[in-house]
């Protein structure tokens, strides 16, 4: 089994109310008409900013696979697609985390991934940077969480 996560955080003010949002895919094969949908979350954060509510995004997300790894032992690949391109780069190791808020955050999101490992040992897991033409569905739901709670 091949899982594709999309993720997305969203602040309005920049700080201000904040939302992320993750969606969770089984592929079937190679192409993208053989998905089938698991899962779709939004959280509401209160005031965030749009950095922080991507990492909650990915912080969310590996919650609900943790739960998920514990009765489906046959993950081979999860792929984790965002739109955010400094949270895909720092955690990929490409760019080093400066502001203490996401340090936090990048180290609960390091604890999570050696968790998961450790449930999936031999499951690939990657970070992809993705265009946020390509991250609608998790996009449209930070902004229906933000909606429904401001």
């Amino acid at each position: 089994m091949n899982l594709d996560v999309y993720c997305d955080g969203g602040s309005r003010a920049n700080p201000g109310n904040a939302a992320c949002a993750f969606v969770v895919y089984e592929r079937f094969g190679n192409t993208a008409g053989n998905l089938r949908k698991i899962v779709g979350k939004g959280t509401f954060l209160g005031v965030a900013t749009n950095n922080v509510a991507e990492y909650k995004a990915v912080v969310e997300a590996l919650d609900w696979l943790l739960g998920f790894a514990r009765t489906n032992s046959g993950i081979e690949k999860i792929t984790f697609n965002l739109d955010s391109n400094l949270v895909a780069s720092q955690i990929n190791g490409l760019f080093r985390v400066k502001e203490n808020r996401l340090i936090t955050l990048f180290g609960q999101v390091r604890l999570m991934l050696e968790a998961l490992a450790k449930l999936l040992p031999g499951t690939k897991v990657c970070f992809q940077y993705i265009p946020r033409a390509q991250n609608s569905e998790a996009d449209g739901l930070v902004n229906l969480t933000l909606d429904r709670n401001t």
